[in-house]
């Protein structure tokens, strides 16, 4: 899983750099048909690169290692002989 969250943060930022290239596209156009399609391609681009960078949260929150449970900490506590014990 780790491989696919390296992959979708490659994938939003080539998403980044594309969506940047469209704005500056669309600075440089007159045409009001040519502007209104960078638009609508530029807010499609947004909309999956949001996408994406959710899903790669969720997939690091899955991967990313836990904090042990109060119960396993005081086993791990009294087994090394703790003092408090």
């Amino acid at each position: 899983m780790k491989e696919l969250i390296r992959q979708y943060e490659h994938d939003i930022e080539t998403i980044r750099g594309r969506i940047a290239q469209l704005k500056e596209d669309s600075r440089r156009r007159m045409d009001t048909d040519e502007l209104n399609e960078l638009r609508s391609r530029t807010e499609l681009l947004e909309t999956e690169m949001y996408e994406m960078m959710y899903s790669a949260a969720l997939m690091r929150r899955i991967t990313a290692p836990k904090p042990p449970s109060p119960s396993y900490a005081a086993r791990q506590t009294a087994a090394a002989g703790d003092a408090a014990w």
